[in-house]
């Protein structure tokens, strides 16, 4: 009898360690399926509509994001993931515009508006022209160094 309770307890023991660690890797695993689902997305995906402009004789990059972009994913990883896998189809894209240029500074004030304008600013306005900063310095002076 004593056994059979000392079995049971181990095996009761051993469900509530599968069950804890199944709870505790459930973000991870969640975050792995959405970081593979990303490298699906497409240009249409994340951008409604990227054109450029001139304003003030200055020649910008024009990006109206789409919420896949700008959602808060609640995860910086996942945010992150977005971020780039954007960048490289916006710069894969226009790359080969003859106004692309300084792709260091391009993707630092990209970046800065996809953590910081999100949805709240639209359009988003890339600018060749500007030196390339370190991303500090790009977003303390509000993604436009």
């Amino acid at each position: 009898m004593r056994t059979i309770k000392n079995t049971q307890m181990t095996l009761i023991k051993i469900l509530c360690c599968i069950a804890i660690l199944c709870f505790s890797f459930v973000p991870f695993l969640n975050a792995t399926v959405e970081a593979k689902a990303i490298n699906s997305h497409t240009y249409n995906d994340y951008f409604k509509k990227v054109t450029w402009i001139k304003r003030s004789g200055v020649w910008s990059l024009s990006i109206e994001p789409k919420a896949t972009l700008t959602k808060n994913y609640g995860n910086a990883n996942v945010q992150g993931a977005h971020a780039s896998r954007s960048y490289k189809l916006l710069e894969n894209k226009h790359k080969k515009d003859k106004y692309w240029k300084n792709n260091e500074s391009m993707a630092n004030q990209y970046l800065c508006h996809v953590q910081f304008a999100g949805s709240m600013k639209s359009p988003w306005n890339l600018e060749p022209s500007r030196k390339k900063y370190s991303y500090s310095y790009t977003v303390k002076k509000k993604c436009n160094p």
